[in-house]
């Protein structure tokens, strides 16, 4: 029968949107074949044209060797699949059905089969049992990463016949993917990515690819049938598979979100971009190696929820560093791109960060009044920060006294006011004491102490006071000048007070003799004018021989408790001491100078009697108290030992009844201030709870025992030794009126 012409149009993608239609016209002759219902020439339904009608090649007996056949008669290289149950299927009835090609014919008609027209029972018109080809195309099995902003990753499309399709996730694997890398022109692969999103929309061209990793292109690989694959590979789900190669710059890290160039959140770079470091698994070992591929000596801290958080992608967790690596990347991981969302969640601060070593980091100062003491600051990442006093203790601050260069400590401080106002560095220090810097004691995480108990914007500095040069000086200030005043004592380089509180005469025997006086005459209590500022001492316990205060038992340097030694009270010890230094000229000493000689007359000094100073008790030989004290002091010339006692109103605990005590004082008093009567025996003046007892004498502790607060009322205050005078100078004068 006479050939017809013949109209023959296909498809070419381009992209998801754009595409070329080419259409061909030629003669058709008997047993000429085309394609149908295929994206492309190269691929589709098989049709044979016999007796002037084209019809269906059923797929009956249908296999590879035909499809080549086919292939090679359509003008292309050969095939890569026979098709059966094509779909969509073809119209109308079938030509042929049972072939069984060679594979070397020059057409499919020469093959041999039922004959025209004589089809199996199986191929039935309605049913999809259509035989279809995919024939080789120029450019077969090329790749390229789709859905990425990278030109380093993505999921992995392949062309087969002219057309871009999906790869298949099942089996994909990590030498799937240095394939595809390597064939990409790339060095090779990261990671290989199943389930990759966002999904293609495609078919899919290959599944169950099998690489051993070595091979330079997709399709020397094993895999199944090009454009077979079986029900893991859904078109519509995330069966896709995908790939992150090696791209320039890999593996390079960064520190953002930071003050200063020792630290921050730590950025790693892959596939073109920067990405996070999640902190799942991250250890100081992992940190030290980023710190040095950074730069730095090594990581003093591995920091977790860095803040503020990224809010790209995480690049890799779960890293685990040995130490001796060059580079973070090199550490094992999780894989690039791979991880938990549970664990590193990316809206979320899951961000690993560290403080990296840096210059000068460990070398501490003081911030005070002096250079010996004060509150301590430590240098780390280029700045100095505050210590907290978060287990801080003489152990510490001994080596941090050592560390600075000084002989020892005197004390440490926790809460010190005025607080830092830098960022609080380090906390939990735990020194044995013996070693030679602070920063070589256990301690907290640098730079990131606990938050609930070393507050950046509270009063937790630790503060310490070395041993200086002139520690234990003493001076008398606020007084006459030359032998009495309130006592300051050195310490540290600065001067301070010292609490009265269980002060005495032994404490103030120490002093003068420590002072160079001759002796002493008294200690005192409550010194008015009162100092300013702290104490550096209370609770001073001399035996009254020790050389120097120093020697003397005490509450500790710098220790004083706020109710007995009020910053702003007056509770101040203070000494009069006996004689005078020299080159000391006192008041009641002249000098005249009648022309080269020279006369002193020097006023000899002597003292009162002793007196005891016990208060609140009924008698000085009573059990003391914390409120009580029994102590004496010695009186200045001119004064004597007195006693007095206080009524007061006792109550019974349910206040339905009371009766009359008396609260006793004790101590030294102006001679001129007692009467006769006080001087021969108690004295009482006023009734009920208003009565007060007085009663004077002259000799050493004369004022310990009891009054006798029975006596009569008196009005009589004012019988004293002038009195007297002027009651004999009227007698005389009544004795010569009467001669």
């Amino acid at each position: 029968m006479a050939g017809v012409v013949d109209k023959l149009c296909w498809i070419t993608l381009l992209d998801k949107i754009n595409a070329i239609i080419t259409c061909h016209s030629h003669f058709v002759a008997d047993g000429d074949i085309r394609l149908r219902d295929g994206n492309t020439q190269y691929q589709g339904r098989v049709e044979i044209y016999h007796n002037g009608e084209w019809r269906r090649v059923c797929d009956e007996g249908w296999g590879i060797n035909d499809a080549k056949v086919a292939c090679r008669q359509l003008g292309f290289e050969g095939a890569h699949t026979a098709y059966i149950n094509y779909n969509p299927r073809g119209p109308g009835s079938f030509w042929l059905s049972n072939l069984n090609c060679a594979g070397t014919e020059g057409r499919l008609s020469s093959c041999t089969s039922r004959g025209w027209g004589t089809i199996s029972s199986y191929c039935a018109v309605g049913d999809n049992d259509d035989a279809g080809v995919v024939c080789k195309s120029p450019g077969d099995g090329a790749v390229r990463l789709v859905n990425t902003s990278s030109p380093y990753e993505g999921r992995v499309e392949v062309y087969y016949a002219g057309e871009w399709g999906r790869v298949c996730e099942y089996n994909w694997g990590l030498n799937d993917a240095k394939v595809v890398c390597k064939q990409l022109g790339l060095a090779g692969a990261h990671t290989s990515f199943r389930d990759w999103n966002p999904r293609g929309t495609g078919k899919y061209w290959l599944f169950n690819v099998n690489c051993a990793g070595t091979e330079s292109n997709i399709t020397q690989c094993t895999h199944g049938v090009v454009g077979v694959y079986n029900s893991n590979c859904r078109q519509s789900y995330y069966d896709d598979a995908g790939v992150i190669c090696y791209g320039d710059g890999d593996g390079a890290l960064r520190l953002i979100n930071t003050s200063n160039a020792y630290e921050g959140r730590l950025e790693i770079f892959y596939s073109g971009r920067w990405g996070r470091v999640c902190d799942y698994g991250w250890d100081l070992t992992s940190a030290d190696v980023a710190c040095k591929q950074l730069g730095f000596t090594g990581a003093h801290t591995h920091v977790f929820n860095k803040t503020p958080r990224g809010t790209g992608l995480f690049w890799i967790q779960n890293l685990n560093c040995h130490g001796g690596e060059a580079r973070l990347a090199d550490c094992s991981h999780g894989g690039v791109g791979v991880v938990s969302s549970s664990s590193c969640s990316q809206s979320s601060s899951d961000d690993a960060g560290v403080l990296c070593k840096g210059p000068n980091d460990g070398e501490i100062r003081l911030i005070g009044p002096s250079q010996y003491f004060g509150r301590v600051e430590i240098f780390y990442a280029g700045g100095w920060g505050r210590v907290c006093k978060y287990v801080w203790s003489m152990n510490d601050a001994k080596v941090a006294c050592r560390q600075l260069g000084f002989s020892g400590a005197l004390n440490y401080w926790t809460n010190w006011t005025p607080r830092g106002t830098s960022r609080v560095v380090l906390d939990q220090l735990n020194c044995a004491g013996t070693e030679s810097r602070l920063d070589a004691c256990t301690h907290g995480w640098i730079g990131y102490p606990s938050e609930s108990s070393c507050s950046a914007t509270s009063a937790v500095d630790a503060g310490v006071a070395c041993e200086a040069p002139g520690d234990g000086q003493l001076r008398l200030v606020d007084g006459n000048g030359y032998n009495s005043g309130r006592v300051e004592i050195k310490f540290a380089g600065v001067w301070k007070r010292i609490c009265d509180w269980g002060w005495g005469s032994n404490d103030a025997a120490v002093v003068c003799r420590q002072l160079g006086y001759s002796g002493y005459v008294r200690s005192a209590a409550g010194w008015n004018p009162r100092g300013s500022g702290s104490y550096w001492l209370q609770r001073v316990g001399c035996m009254g021989t020790e050389s120097n205060l120093t020697d003397c038992t005490h509450g500790g340097v710098g220790a004083y408790t706020s109710s007995y030694c009020g910053l702003d009270r007056y509770d101040d010890a203070g000494v009069y001491c006996q004689g005078y230094l020299p080159g000391v000229t006192p008041p009641n000493t002249t000098t005249t100078t009648p022309n080269t000689q020279t006369t002193r007359t020097t006023v000899a000094f002597q003292r009162g009697p002793r007196c005891y100073t016990c208060s609140g008790t009924s008698s000085c030989g009573e059990l003391q108290t914390r409120f009580t004290y029994n102590t004496y002091i010695t009186c200045s010339y001119g004064y004597v030992c007195h006693i007095k006692a206080t009524a007061y109103r006792n109550y019974a605990l349910d206040f339905g009844s009371s009766t009359i005590a008396y609260s006793y004082s004790r101590g030294c008093r102006d001679r001129s201030f007692c009467t006769n009567r006080e001087f021969l025996a108690s004295t009482c003046t006023g009734t009920g709870a208003s009565r007060v007892c007085r009663e004077c004498c002259t000799s050493d502790y004369c004022n310990s025992g009891t009054l006798d607060t029975s006596q009569a009322t008196t009005t009589d205050r004012g019988f004293s030794s002038k009195c007297a005078w002027f009651n004999i100078f009227f007698l005389l004068i009544f004795v010569f009126a009467w001669n």
